[in-house]
């Protein structure tokens, strides 16, 4: 089947079809069974990622979380994502990504068209709408009996990306040249006026249901201070010991790169170590995947960049960066008004990319969704 008839729909706007496909009230009941029928009729087929159901999951309602299910039944087909390891369940972003380094080794990197070609082929499935939930529901169902997955964990990872100084971001490396180490006494004050001031801004600008920002910012800083105890023991210069412990080679930055920078290459070289483990490759293999060489990586680099500069954090954002890369496997990707302006920025910036993207429709009520033909 073409990928011009699968649709991926909003996380919310999906709920709120299931809210009033199953209402009691007949006039709510019938505005959503008609939105339905009409994206069946003109042959939209809804496409399902894991992180598609994990929000779903985490919504805290079972009977809630059972209409959404529900919902997928009344569609004819659902196409699904399937994980690259069989019998894995529901693929996610690093099954896209496991697919793009395989590709990048064999010299095809930053081929975007084979890159969805391969995915569509290899890991994009049809089932009937009811098999689909006969194949998944109870498996997922029973995940979410464990725990609501990842929901607080997601909140404080996004919290503290978010409060992040942006001032910081923009510092070059060069200035570690005219530093020195501080004296593990003065290193420890620091790190405890570090702790108090991450606590205050993750109460004013972290996810507003955060419920526990002082555990949130003392576990980051013991992390952070564990993470720093080898600058002491090397013989090397400030500028090496920063850039090594943050993750990064020293071959991967230069002067110029800044903090910032070297954060996003840090968050990649822990991406394509999971990635290359996951595939059984040795990790000396990364040198061939470089930073920036991923389309993937790309489109989730500009989201991690633009959700910066929102006034909270929110922890769905974490689920939202990765899925925002599925616009390249599907005809109509559905979004809010501020994920749609996002897309704006990243075409304007990248207009090469925007010949593969499906058409990102901006919906604030699932009626919108009629206007599609």
């Amino acid at each position: 089947m073409s990928k011009s008839k699968l649709i991926s729909i909003d996380t919310s706007i999906f709920g709120d079809i299931a809210k009033d496909y199953f209402s009691d009230n007949e006039v709510l009941r019938s505005q959503a069974r008609k939105t339905v029928d009409h994206l069946v009729l003109n042959g939209y087929i809804p496409f399902v990622t894991y992180h598609h159901i994990l929000e779903i999951l985490q919504h805290e309602d079972t009977g809630t979380v059972l209409n959404r299910w529900s919902l997928f039944q009344q569609f004819p087909y659902v196409a699904w994502l399937s994980s690259y390891d069989p019998n894995a369940g529901l693929g996610s972003i690093l099954d896209i990504h496991k697919i793009e380094v395989l590709l990048t080794l064999d010299g095809l990197g930053k081929n975007t068209g084979l890159l969805i070609q391969t995915v569509e082929e290899s890991l994009v499935n049809y089932s009937k709408g009811t098999e689909f939930v006969e194949l998944f529901q109870s498996l997922y169902m029973s995940i979410r009996d464990l725990g609501i997955p990842y929901s607080q964990r997601d909140k404080e990872i996004e919290s503290i990306c978010h409060v992040r100084d942006k001032a910081i971001d923009k510092i070059k490396l060069s200035s570690l040249f005219d530093y020195q180490l501080r004296n593990p006494t003065d290193l420890m004050e620091s790190l405890k006026a570090f702790e108090n001031n991450l606590c205050k801004h993750l109460q004013t600008s972290g996810d507003q249901k955060l419920s526990n920002p002082s555990e949130v910012a003392a576990s980051f800083t013991r992390d952070l201070l564990q993470s720093s105890a080898g600058m002491f023991s090397n013989d090397i210069s400030v500028y090496e010991a920063y850039v090594r412990a943050s993750g990064v080679r020293v071959d991967q930055v230069s002067s110029n790169t800044t903090i910032g920078q070297l954060g996003s290459i840090a968050v990649y070289n822990q991406q394509l170590k999971i990635v290359l483990n996951s595939l059984g490759l040795p990790e000396y293999l990364e040198k061939q995947v470089p930073y920036r060489s991923q389309v993937t990586w790309e489109i989730w680099d500009h989201f991690e960049t633009a959700m910066k500069f929102e006034k909270f954090a929110h922890g769905s954002n974490m689920q939202d960066k990765h899925m925002c890369v599925f616009a390249l496997f599907t005809g109509v990707f559905t979004v809010d008004k501020r994920v749609c302006e996002y897309f704006n920025q990243l075409t304007r910036k990248n207009k090469a990319l925007s010949s593969f993207l499906g058409s990102v429709v901006k919906v604030s009520h699932y009626s919108n969704l009629e206007a599609l033909d």
